[in-house]
């Protein structure tokens, strides 16, 4: 389990969600440029969400791993 989803680690690309995401929050962004400024630059900072799933899992794996 553990070198199968380390090689889908090593291999997760980006989703490309970000624009996805900025189309469903734009208006929330663009009606108050305040507070719109600070959620841009939020969404602009999330992480592959891909990689860190794989992640999560392998923090939960308790045997198999080698050094």
């Amino acid at each position: 389990m553990i070198s199968k989803t380390m090689a889908l680690l090593g291999k997760a690309e980006d989703d490309n969600s970000d624009n996805n995401t900025f189309k469903i929050f734009s208006n929330l962004i663009l009606r108050n440029p305040q507070y719109g400024m600070y959620i841009a630059a939020m969404l602009a900072e999330t992480p592959p969400a891909q990689q860190v799933y794989y992640a999560t899992v392998l923090s939960e794996a308790k045997k198999d791993w080698t050094s």
